[in-house]
């Protein structure tokens, strides 16, 4: 990694200037740039994990599918905050648990998962950034959760009709608020039988913030990189 590079990734990530001087220069000696365009899937859900995402230029969008194809933006990432699907794998040893695509052209480095399990073991400051990221997202996805699930709100934020034969319901208002049974009985729940909005169909995903169709793109490996293909670098 060349001083400018290197320069980039700390002005992003000012919490690597904590690391132990071994620590740092182990990072100048393994991370690996990827590059990738716009629309370019990085991983699929229950693809291998194998490194951790220090973004410095993009945005990566990170969405979960329904067997249906229907998906629904889990949040974005952005320059200097910490991807917890990443995280998860990592920690975990597990899969990706969800899919993450390039909204934008994007630029990251990533450091292997020993290193990265090495930095949250030996660096009080990165550990306490990797986990304030962690709770700052769960909070997000619980809410996330209440919107679609217990609110009656499909994935793109709004109100899902009432079912055929539901006539005595009340449609659910715009606050995810349900009606009562009109004749007396227990208030309908409005819970949404899946995720994702059933207007647009499996060949377009929908952006909750936006109501703009997302782009779709081949699947890829471990951030767009097949088994044994060399990063591109510039």
């Amino acid at each position: 990694m060349n001083s400018a590079d290197r320069d980039k990734m700390l002005n992003c990530y000012p919490v690597l200037q904590e690391l132990s001087p071994d620590l740092q220069r182990k990072i100048d000696q393994t991370v690996k740039l990827v590059q990738a365009p716009a629309g370019r899937r990085l991983f699929d859900e229950g693809s291998p994990c194998s490194i951790y995402p220090l973004l410095v230029d993009g945005v990566i969008r990170a969405t979960k599918s329904s067997p249906d194809g229907h998906e629904i933006l889990l949040y974005r990432l952005k320059p200097g905050e910490s991807c917890v699907i990443t995280c998860v794998a990592l920690l975990g040893e597990s899969a990706y648990p969800a899919i993450g695509s390039a909204e934008t052209d994007l630029s990251l480095y990533g450091v292997p998962r020993g290193l990265f399990l090495e930095m949250i073991l030996k660096s009080d400051p990165f550990r306490v950034f990797v986990f304030q990221f962690l709770s700052q997202r769960m909070a997000h996805l619980m809410a996330l959760i209440d919107d679609v699930a217990f609110q009656g709100r499909s994935a793109t934020g709004v109100a899902p009709a009432p079912p055929p034969g539901a006539s005595h319901r009340h449609a659910s208002d715009a606050g995810g608020r349900t009606g009562h049974d009109a004749r007396g009985g227990e208030p309908d729940t409005g819970v949404v039988p899946g995720v994702g909005n059933a207007e647009t169909g499996p060949e377009e995903d929908r952006d909750p913030e936006s109501d703009r169709p997302g782009p779709r793109s081949p699947r890829r490996g471990d951030f767009g990189l097949s088994p044994g293909e060399a990063c591109p670098r510039t």
